[in-house]
């Protein structure tokens, strides 16, 4: 047999066969007489296949070129789609996540995408070839994009640009993506990721409120600093452990039985913690474990399974690996128009001290005002809670949007009731009029 010689290849192609050569334990030179052995019984097979008009044969071993992983068993699939975007860099972090939590990943990159991250990098963190054609003879001989859809667990979109949940939305299958988004009856998540304004755009609005209907599942976006220059808002992508945690969640291996800490019954964050348990059908068993940094050393020496804090405490842990952020409250979307904080004063104190109640409401606003826009904010922020100022601020910019902030009145009151009946925090059913006189807002922001 004669022997190959590897020469007049262009770099990337170069890189590829490299690559591949070592993740499959072989020479350039065996990869390469692989390949054309695969390719040529592929021609065969297709020629034969229109000679007799009959559907390829599912059992032969060389029904695709491309080499198909063995998955060892139980081992779930995540198909992550990569939008454009400059966000699309971290799912390269993310493709490392989801498969440092034992899951397998197979990427597909729009045209968009690949002009900021390459399909080579893809393949080499996932270990698999990534995907970008519709129409590419080597995958869509056995109808690729439908065996993309089926064999998936799970399918990623991250990030999801405007563009590309507009086209979700629409029904939309002119790409490889749009084709595999729409062939799937599989989970689907999408993680958005785009600028602030678009992100509050009517369109895009309508766009999330149709995927939901859907049963789409989304995580993000977060608030912060954008890549252009002076914008700042809602719209950076979720970080690539959170987007890991929310799959997961997804795919039922989010806490099981495990144990999950809350403060205090009848506390927000035990509201918050029913809500994500019902909204994900998780078992998980809530435990009251009193305040943030009691329940820090009750995580920390295993007395608890999951915990639960505030930012920024603990914050430095996650961003050096040593914890990872499962849920936000924020993911508790049948929450995200409803009052679950409250200032409370008692009947005698409105009678005799409403004036000084109101001047204290004003300066609240006040403050808040000027919190988010006096740099020194964040000094004072740091100090007081003993961080850092990078930390301080990543806590404001991720965590703590001013919308959040702002003082307004009680709003879906019938839902915190049912919510109250539900998680058995009253016995017996209530109705806005039934409470309506334990109710004196004594200030609503002009």
């Amino acid at each position: 047999m004669a022997s190959i010689t590897i020469r007049q290849l262009d770099d990337d192609l170069k890189q590829r066969l490299r690559l591949r050569a070592a993740r499959n334990g072989r020479s350039m030179e065996e990869e390469a007489r692989i390949i054309l052995g695969d390719a040529a019984a592929l021609q065969v097979k297709a020629g034969a296949a229109r000679d007799q008009a009959a559907a390829p044969d599912r059992d032969d071993a060389t029904d695709d070129a491309r080499p198909r992983r063995v998955l060892a068993t139980g081992t779930q699939r995540v198909v992550l789609i990569i939008g454009g975007g400059i966000a699309a860099y971290k799912s390269l972090d993310l493709i490392r996540r989801l498969k440092e939590r034992g899951l397998a990943v197979r990427c597909i990159l729009t045209r968009a995408a690949r002009e900021f991250i390459t399909p080579l990098s893809a393949s080499a963190l996932s270990a698999e070839p990534a995907f970008t054609d519709l129409f590419d003879p080597t995958t869509e001989f056995d109808v690729g994009h439908i065996r993309l859809a089926r064999e998936a667990d799970l399918i990623v979109v991250a990030p999801a640009t405007a563009d590309l949940l507009a086209r979700m939305a629409g029904g939309h299958a002119d790409d490889l993506a749009c084709a595999v988004l729409l062939a799937t009856d599989r989970p689907i998540l999408v993680a958005p990721a785009m600028n602030p304004r678009m992100w509050e755009h009517p369109a895009t609005q309508r766009n999330l409120a149709q995927l939901a209907g859907d049963g789409v599942a989304v995580v993000g976006p977060n608030a912060g600093e954008m890549a252009e220059a002076g914008e700042a808002g809602i719209g950076r992508m979720a970080e690539p452990l959170e987007i890991a945690a929310a799959a997961l969640s997804l795919l039922g291996k989010d806490a099981g039985d495990k144990t999950i800490a809350f403060s205090s019954p009848g506390s927000s964050s035990n509201l918050i913690l029913l809500t994500l348990l019902k909204q994900t059908g998780s078992k998980a068993k809530p435990v009251p474990t009193g305040g943030v940094p009691g329940t820090y050393t009750q995580t920390m020496t295993g007395q608890i399974d999951i915990g639960w804090s505030v930012v920024p405490f603990a914050l430095k842990d996650v961003n050096e690996g040593k914890i990872r952020i499962v849920a936000r409250a924020r993911d508790a979307t049948e929450l995200a128009n409803q009052t679950i904080r409250a200032n409370l004063a008692s009947v005698s104190s409105l009678k005799t001290k409403r004036e000084t109640i109101i001047k204290f409401m004003q300066v609240i606003e006040k403050s808040i005002d000027w919190a988010y826009t006096n740099p020194q904010a964040i000094e004072i922020f740091a100090k007081n809670m003993k961080v850092t100022p990078e930390i301080a601020k990543q806590a404001v910019d991720g965590f703590f949007p001013k919308s959040a902030m702002q003082i307004g009145e009680i709003k879906d009151l019938e839902r915190s009731l049912q919510d109250a009946l539900e998680y058995k925090f009253i016995a017996s059913p209530k109705t806005p009029a039934d409470i309506a006189g334990l109710f004196d807002i004594v200030y609503k922001p002009k």
